[in-house]
């Protein structure tokens, strides 16, 4: 379930510190998930390869182990 914070100080301004206190404590709790699975990215960088002349970059959302980069490396 998925949980809504509020990262103002008491004053309202934005409290950089807790975002990034919440954003770390968050990881590290879900490093060892991945809703990526390998072969799904073998299957699109496969499409990417056979549909494009030339594939110069590209970027992976939300990654956390570098599972999506290492697989489509």
């Amino acid at each position: 379930m998925a949980k809504l914070f509020d990262y103002k100080t008491q004053n309202g301004d934005f409290d950089y510190d807790k975002y990034v206190q919440i954003q770390t404590d968050g990881n590290k709790q879900k490093i060892n998930l991945s809703w990526a699975q390998e072969q799904n990215i073998q299957f699109l960088a496969k499409y990417l390869k056979e549909s494009l002349n030339t594939i110069n970059k590209g970027a992976c959302h939300g990654t956390r182990q570098g599972l999506e980069q290492k697989w489509f490396s």
